[in-house]
């Protein structure tokens, strides 16, 4: 699971609504993978580092904060902060689906905080 925090600041009164974003049967580019792995010093294996998922999550996100119902502009968030938890290694080859929305909205000193979590599950 990735959870990413962003802070925006929003009138008072704006909620987040439920937004949700889906995809299944994502099959890993390893062209890429090694890339990422090269660029971030990552050693050759078949288990995917751990932050790849968040590449590979990326445009689950960026759907997420384009899409018409999202209540805020994507210009001006603040991103404050990221965490995955792992439960159990994904290969290379696993065939994965990935789900994300946004959620834990609350006040923050210049408006309100969110996080998008987004899970990852194969097999």
């Amino acid at each position: 699971m990735l959870l990413q925090s962003y802070a925006v600041p929003t009138p008072r009164g704006t909620s987040m609504p439920r937004i949700e974003a889906r995809v299944a049967e994502v099959r890993i580019d390893p062209q890429n993978l090694d890339a990422y792995r090269r660029i971030c010093g990552f050693q050759c294996g078949t288990v995917l580092p751990c932050t790849y998922l968040h590449v590979v999550a990326t445009p689950l996100h960026l759907a997420l904060l384009t899409d018409a119902q999202f209540p805020v502009r994507m210009f001006g968030l603040v991103h404050l902060r990221d965490r995955i938890e792992v439960l159990h290694p994904v290969h290379e080859g696993d065939v994965l689906s990935l789900a994300c929305f946004a959620e834990s909205e609350r006040a923050a000193e210049d408006g309100r905080e969110f996080e998008f979590v987004t899970q990852v599950s194969c097999g």
